[in-house]
């Protein structure tokens, strides 16, 4: 077999595992965890050593529902032809070690939920030669500053939770990037970068910006400034990218969602400010 695509609802762990162990030549893997560990560390060990043993592996979706599962103790890396990798669920504390390019060169997907990711942990990212999708859900917040000469084949990125993150792309990155999606932390972005210039004008490729607001802190009046500071940015890039602005609670949730607040570069946005007053409005408690 070279392809196992399945979910898993019940059933004995020990059997379940057992049947797993003798699938090892697998390429394309997928398989959604509905059960929990029962507080029993020995499933997280017993999964960790059969995804060791998956050398041929290319393709690797692994999304856990439950509570309990943990792949800190995944160690000994992928297969150096792995080209696709799905981790979602809370399941790592920080960036697996062999996710570097020297142990995963031909990676170019991966959507992967964190605990934490430090500025050191994001350059590595970006050296990831064939990388050309990322969807990064990160749970603490924090800062990233996109470097000169880094993600030089992303094409779509995503960078999710925690409330939201302070972005700065630097002239030079992401030289092919086409789709955007960020959330930001209005009051923490204006007082760490000082305003709202998160350089997309230093993205050549730019076409599609989705942009999400955590509005925790902040007045009305300010996040109308920072949507107004994103949008100007938009209008003045060269390839006129599209944009859609939304507000956003802390785990990424939307307050609006609808098209109104779709658009392009350049076109009327008169009904902005009374659609944001309706949308504060809705968080006042």
């Amino acid at each position: 077999m070279q392809l196992l695509d399945v979910s898993i609802y019940r059933g004995s762990w020990s059997c379940i595992i057992e049947e797993l162990s003798r699938l090892t030549e697998l390429k394309v893997l997928a398989i959604n965890f509905y059960i929990d560990t029962d507080g029993e560390d020995s499933k997280n060990k017993s999964l960790v050593e059969w995804l060791n043993k998956l050398e041929k592996i290319r393709s690797l979706s692994l999304c856990f529902y439950r509570h309990g599962w943990n792949l800190d103790g995944w160690v000994y890396g992928a297969p150096l032809h792995l080209r696709s990798l799905v981790l979602f669920g809370r399941v790592l504390s920080a960036l697996p070690a062999w996710l570097n390019p020297s142990q995963v060169p031909c990676l170019s997907y991966l959507l992967i939920r964190v605990r934490d990711v430090q500025q050191e942990g994001l350059e590595i990212l970006g050296s990831l030669p064939a990388l050309r999708c990322l969807i990064l859900y990160v749970e603490v917040p924090g800062r990233f500053v996109v470097r000169a000469g880094s993600f030089p084949c992303l094409v779509c990125c995503e960078l999710w939770g925690g409330g939201g993150h302070v972005v700065l792309f630097q002239q030079g990155a992401m030289p092919k990037l086409t789709s955007l999606g960020l959330l930001i932390p209005e009051r923490e972005t204006r007082e760490i970068n000082g305003g709202f210039d998160l350089g997309l004008g230093n993205l050549p490729s730019l076409k599609d910006v989705q942009v999400g607001f955590n509005p925790k802190g902040a007045s009305k009046e300010e996040v109308q400034e920072a949507k107004a500071a994103v949008r100007h940015a938009i209008e003045i890039h060269p390839n006129h990218p599209t944009l859609l602005q939304f507000l956003s609670g802390p785990y990424g949730e939307r307050f609006d969602s609808t098209d109104e607040d779709e658009d392009s570069a350049g076109e009327s946005r008169a009904h902005e400010d009374e659609d944001l007053d309706a949308e504060l409005g809705t968080d006042e408690d």
